[in-house]
């Protein structure tokens, strides 16, 4: 009796560790790194892995450009102090509206050199189902006036908010398309990002505004 129950207890505890063990490798499986160390820089990147080749090649060739862009900067601090230490993290978050729309953000912050570093924002919306990129153009698609309806809303939030003046505020969030280049789609809304000077000081950071979906986007 004493054997069975000690083997009872081994084999539930067997059970219960495959079953940690399963979950973890199941988040490990959905999620990508890039750790790289030079002399004076350290890269940090965090990524998603959606088993869609056309996105996580996509994902791919963001990133790459961003790790390009960030070592080629690097080339012109030949001035600054040797001591200087340059950092490249890139951290994501996703939102899916549907089961065939997938949203990313990537928070990406860089130093390489000067008063302080500079937080950005990117994100990419992909049509799973179709394997495409969908601008809001292609969310807005039957709604000519889409542009001036979102800046109209986005703007009067942030004049609520007196984050910065009126005419700071309207440059960064007027009615273009550049100024609504990042966003993603929940279930229940829209939410547009503004990277710092965009629509206010840099001590005020990114800046977001969530504009509810009163309608399912097309």
């Amino acid at each position: 009796m004493i054997k069975k129950a000690g083997l009872s207890t081994i084999a539930i505890m067997l059970i219960i560790l495959l079953g940690f063990l399963g979950v973890y490798l199941v988040k490990s499986s959905r999620q990508g790194s890039i750790n790289e160390t030079g002399k004076n820089y350290t890269i940090n990147i965090e990524y998603p892995k959606t088993g869609s080749v056309f996105v996580d090649n996509d994902i791919k060739v963001l990133l790459a450009s961003e790790i390009f862009h960030f070592k080629r900067a690097l080339m012109d601090q030949k001035n600054n102090p040797a001591d200087w230490k340059y950092d490249l993290v890139i951290n994501y978050e996703t939102f899916d509206s549907r089961s065939d729309i997938k949203s990313v953000k990537f928070e990406i912050y860089s130093f390489t050199g000067g008063a302080h570093g500079m937080t950005r924002i990117r994100t990419k919306v992909f049509d799973m189902k179709n394997s495409k990129i969908l601008s809001l153009a292609d969310i807005f698609r039957n709604d000519p006036d889409y542009l001036k309806k979102i800046s109209s809303y986005v703007a009067n939030q942030f004049k609520k908010a007196k984050i910065s003046d009126d005419n700071w505020v309207m440059d960064g969030a007027g009615p273009t398309e550049s100024n609504y280049s990042s966003f993603v789609i929940t279930p229940l809304c829209i939410i547009f990002y503004f990277d710092p000077y965009q629509v206010a000081c840099y001590a005020a950071g990114v800046q977001k505004v969530e504009m509810p979906l009163l309608n399912e986007p097309n």
